[in-house]
């Protein structure tokens, strides 16, 4: 029950980080993913879905899943200040293009949330990254349209 999936292991990880973190299938982490453990942090502040998108990012049906049912575990921040969002442009890997406009769809205001050291999602890209120069270029546009939106609003 809830109660099972919401038990700590004694390094401070759910059943969720640890599937997130060594791999998992939609199924098993369909049944997993709650409102609730989607929220809980891991030691050092990463989430399941902060895990999938560092250690499974090619794997986007995993990440789909996880955040078609809990879209809101986009917008938790790590320790570091980093988004998910933030971990995938770090990575920066082929096969993670899919990951990368999903996650960013899901919360595109994360484009230019900047993490504890100041930098966005965009400026963490890797130097020759493997992400598709389409990727590369949504991320640039998502963060000029936020900004725009939000200067447009303290114009009002």
């Amino acid at each position: 029950g809830e109660d099972t999936l919401m038990h700590l292991s004694s390094n401070g990880w759910l059943a969720l980080h640890l599937l997130c973190r060594h791999g998992t299938s939609q199924s098993a982490l369909k049944a997993i993913v709650t409102a609730e453990t989607a929220m809980v942090k891991a030691p050092g502040g990463l989430t399941g879905l902060h895990l999938l998108c560092q250690y499974w990012a090619q794997k986007h049906e995993l990440v789909h899943e996880f955040v078609r049912g809990q879209p809101m575990a986009a917008r938790v921040t790590a320790d570091d200040g980093a988004l998910p969002l933030h971990v995938l442009a770090r990575r920066g890997k082929t096969g993670s293009d899919a990951t990368l406009r999903q996650v960013l769809m899901v919360y595109p205001p994360a484009a230019v949330v900047a993490d504890k050291r100041g930098l966005i999602p965009m400026q963490l890209l890797p130097q020759g990254c493997e992400l598709r120069w389409t990727s590369q270029q949504l991320i640039e546009s998502v963060s000029l349209r936020v900004q725009e939106l939000k200067e447009r609003a303290v114009k009002k």
